[in-house]
């Protein structure tokens, strides 16, 4: 779950408009008059490369200004920003600046300089750039405290609502839901002995939106003592499958929102934003039955800390459902892709389910009875911890953000550059994840990759024969690392425990090649495939 703060979610993609061009019948005052035009952008840019361009100062890092106005290297960066920053790297070393959409962006190559950015946060602020891009993106008021809207800590909020005792009630309802999604909401489709194929991307949107929606926002009946109880699940399910429409419709073009572009360019996305949020205002949170504490403490501090309308406030709860969704759905696709493309892991994963089932005294049966696995029965997995950590490091393409508040000396361990104030210092993990001297084969999948040799986790990991702190991250560091991390986690691995246990599973083609990143959301966390796969499953005969 990557949190509302974007703390490893961070922009990365210009999105560019192309203008088509006609032919026409010019006269000559037309063809003057296009011909001084032509003339006046051609000197603006000369005189932007001349005046405008930055000049690199004594004691800065190398400096890359593109060639483009306000552009600079946006567009290469954007169409592959791994390669982009390699080769950046591989010409100027372990830090360098570019020039990317207006912004000069410091970037930091050299692990063993990450703890450099943590250690600055006298200088440094990850909180301002957070805050704007939330108020840009889902449509609401600044959440900034300094801003005067509210005077809520949200960070702080999402700490105390996902982590410690919090989250063993979160993990209990999700347990629930995702059950009663897997096995009565689809029932429909489920016929014993009969194969069902779907799209595997399909199929893992569907069941963690709908699961993870129920858990954070509660249902719409009451399941003790309701005469229309399944007329009434109906219902809620057909709502919740709208939401995920608009869901999806939005989050197309997320990353365009958080480039800068307004939303009211792209007319069916804002549609589907203000839908969310009507389905998400306070009135209609009220009549849901076991909203999650995180939702409900929102709702109170939205109503007594801060001075947003209705609206507003349900957008911050449109914020809540985006960042619980947008990196738990292709996580969740990856790790179970690679678990089907390795018949070993495969084995090796439903052997530890069993295993703890088993320990746990959890009996499999399709008589109502529902598995219960509680918080630390799922920290004793270490197999499939392995399997989803290798999995994100395949996929993830996060970036961590920091802006200047002022004009200070950024110390590394054996150098130090001066950076301007309002300039951002940036990690791409991408770069440490994918990194050979760290990682032996970075592109294979390997299940065991963060096991050690007792089968225990293992954070072990060197570079030039130097233990590294920072080797795994996904979700961020330091003080804005994702508050929701912990429950992601647990949800994919309650997803596959379930998977493992009631259904039998495997691809339709067994020899189909990986699906590329979609670079398209660089920067914004787990990247999605760029194509679906289809799978086939059938429940076990129990």
């Amino acid at each position: 779950m990557s949190s509302l703060s974007f703390s490893a979610t961070s922009p990365a993609i210009l999105v560019v408009t192309h203008f088509p061009l006609g032919s026409f019948w010019a006269s000559p005052e037309m063809f003057l008059a296009s011909w001084i035009w032509g003339m006046a952008i051609i000197l603006c840019c000369v005189s932007w490369f001349l005046l405008g361009r930055r000049r690199r100062r004594q004691g800065e890092p190398p400096l890359e200004n593109g060639f483009l106005p306000y552009l600079g290297c946006a567009l290469k960066f954007g169409a592959n920003p791994l390669a982009f920053l390699k080769e950046k790297q591989k010409k100027h070393g372990h830090i360098f600046t570019c020039h990317v959409a207006g912004k000069y962006i410091h970037f930091l190559t050299d692990p063993f300089s990450y703890h450099a950015l943590m250690r600055q946060g006298k200088h440094l602020d990850w909180k301002k750039f957070h805050f704007a891009t939330s108020a840009k993106a889902f449509g609401h008021g600044s959440i900034d405290p300094a801003e005067g809207n509210t005077t809520e800590n949200f960070h702080q909020t999402f700490i105390r609502t996902l982590q410690g005792n919090a989250l063993d009630a979160l993990i209990e309802a999700m347990m629930e839901n995702l059950q009663y999604v897997m096995l009565q909401s689809r029932a429909p489709k489920l016929q014993s002995n009969t194969w069902v194929t779907e799209g595997l991307y399909t199929f893992c949107c569907q069941v963690m939106f709908e699961s993870g929606f129920l858990t954070l926002f509660g249902k719409e009946f009451n399941s003790n003592n309701d005469k229309n109880l399944s007329s009434k699940q109906e219902t809620e399910r057909a709502h919740i499958l709208n939401a995920l429409e608009n869901f999806k419709e939005f989050d197309k073009i997320f990353p365009a929102l958080v480039a800068g572009l307004p939303i009211h360019l792209f007319k069916s996305a804002h549609s589907a934003r203000e839908k969310l949020g009507e389905a998400l205002l306070h009135k209609n949170l009220l009549k849901r039955d076991n909203l999650s504490e995180l939702v409900t403490l929102r709702m109170f501090l939205n109503d007594t800390l801060s001075t947003f309308d209705d609206m507003e406030k349900a957008k911050t709860h449109v914020a809540v459902l985006w960042a619980s969704q947008a990196n738990t759905i292709p996580a969740t696709f990856w790790t179970l892709f690679y678990l089907l493309k390795s018949p070993e892991a495969t084995k090796a994963a439903t052997k530890e389910v069993q295993s703890v089932l088993e320990s746990a005294e959890e009996s499999i049966s399709l008589d109502g009875k529902h598995i219960s696995l509680n918080r630390k029965q799922l920290d004793n997995m270490p197999i499939l911890d392995s399997i989803i950590k290798e999995a994100m490091r395949l996929s993830s393409a996060s970036m961590t953000f920091r802006v200047a508040k002022e004009d200070f000396t950024l110390h590394l361990e054996n150098d130090f550059y001066n950076i301007r104030k309002d300039d951002v210092v940036a990690l791409y993990p991408q770069l440490l994840h994918f990194d050979p001297e760290i990682y032996a084969d970075p592109l294979t999948f390997k299940y065991d990759r963060f096991l050690n040799e007792k089968g225990e986790e293992k954070t072990d990991f060197y570079r030039n024969g130097r233990k590294l702190k920072h080797y795994y991250m996904p979700f961020g560091t330091g003080i804005a690392k994702c508050p929701g991390r912990l429950f992601a986690v647990h949800e994919i691995k309650q997803f596959l425990a379930l998977i493992f246990s009631y259904f039998e599973i495997e691809l339709v083609d067994s020899n189909v090649k990986c699906p590329s990143l979609d670079q398209s959301r660089a920067g914004l966390g787990i990247l999605q495939p760029s194509n679906d796969i289809d799978f086939r499953y059938r429940l076990k005969c129990l």
